[in-house]
């Protein structure tokens, strides 16, 4: 299996501490798996880290002016935590990619021309409007994986919407270049590595779990969750504040059972009916900044997944989950 990972996924888990990433290493250790952050995306994710991190620095510093001494001198402590954590992320980041098996390939030499090329006839990963260079530069040095050893499917990890929206062409090309299949994926939890599950079907029938658990655990989950990716253009903060109706989309439900365990995986997609609050950032004079404040109403298309375990003979939920936020729906006309 070869699995190419984009930077936007290892921004999600900066650590790489996810129970995926050992059952992935334990893969490579099989030789069933090859797992590849090209070097474009391992750059990319170490400047998002920074980037997350001097901005959360600059927010610090526009409340120290306006604080207590003893504020200050806190404020003064976590300015340093930040900028040791900026100094010391990317020898810890490759070091955690050492220990699961990651290759870091560089970009293909030859692709100057091609990238230019690329760019004036708006061939995807290149966008309408021409942007999609370090985009680009991830697939050609994805494509340039197939060879060796030879594969038959590629799986990319990329919640950049720009491989979704472009995967017509891209699996025309890949198809063409390399006779190989292409799968685009969202979000980690949506691969399966080798031997991560048993083969067979499996369903809710037999745990005790019913739909009002599902919506239940939606909403408390929902609660306080940032959007602020999934908001229009303008406010540079958006978190939900409150969950009314959600209808689950029960077709979407997923059963999965872990090798050699008695945990099983589920997951179930909803579209939920949400009030945001909605943060708009403005610089001021000097290091001071303006914060207006205002309310939205949207849909979200979320996904809630979660394990169980058994008990007594029965199987139930083991905590609460966690939501995946997949995009903004149309307002529905009746909200509760």
């Amino acid at each position: 299996m070869l699995v190419v990972v984009d930077a936007n996924i290892i921004m999600k888990d900066a650590i790489l501490r996810d129970r995926k990433w050992e059952v992935a290493k334990d893969a490579i250790d099989a030789n069933r798996l090859r797992l590849i952050l090209p070097e474009i995306a391992r750059l990319e994710a170490i400047g998002g880290y920074r980037r997350d991190h001097e901005e959360k620095i600059r927010q610090v510093k526009s409340l120290i002016r306006k604080s207590t001494n003893r504020a200050k001198d806190a404020a003064v402590a976590l300015l340093q935590v930040y900028v040791d954590e900026i100094d010391a992320y990317e020898s810890i980041l490759d070091a955690r990619l050492a220990e699961i098996g990651f290759e870091t390939p560089e970009p293909p030499d030859n692709t100057h021309l091609e990238l230019t090329e690329r760019a004036v006839n708006r061939q995807p990963p290149f966008d309408k409007d021409g942007g999609g260079y370090r985009d680009t530069l991830l697939w050609l040095t994805a494509l340039e994986q197939l060879a060796e050893p030879p594969f038959d499917n590629l799986t990319l990890v990329s919640d950049d919407g720009i491989f979704t929206k472009g995967i017509r062409d891209l699996t025309e090309e890949l198809s063409r270049e390399t006779g190989a299949k292409l799968t685009v994926v969202r979000s980690l939890a949506s691969i399966e590595f080798p031997g991560e599950y048993e083969s067979g079907d499996f369903d809710l029938y037999s745990f005790d779990i019913d739909d009002l658990d599902f919506v239940n655990l939606i909403e408390h989950r929902l609660l306080g969750k940032e959007i602020s990716r999934w908001s229009p253009p303008g406010p540079d903060h958006a978190e939900v504040q409150l969950v009314g109706r959600v209808d689950l989309l029960t077709e979407t439900v997923d059963v999965k059972k872990r090798y050699g365990s008695d945990v099983y995986e589920v997951s179930i997609d909803a579209i939920a009916d949400i009030d945001a609050l909605v943060l708009v950032i403005n610089d001021g004079y000097g290091d001071e900044v303006d914060v207006s404040q205002m309310s939205a109403r949207w849909n979200l298309h979320v996904r809630w997944r979660g394990e169980t375990e058994s008990e007594n003979g029965r199987t139930k939920l083991v905590d609460e989950g966690m939501v995946e936020v997949l995009g903004l729906e149309e307002r529905r006309k009746s909200v509760r």
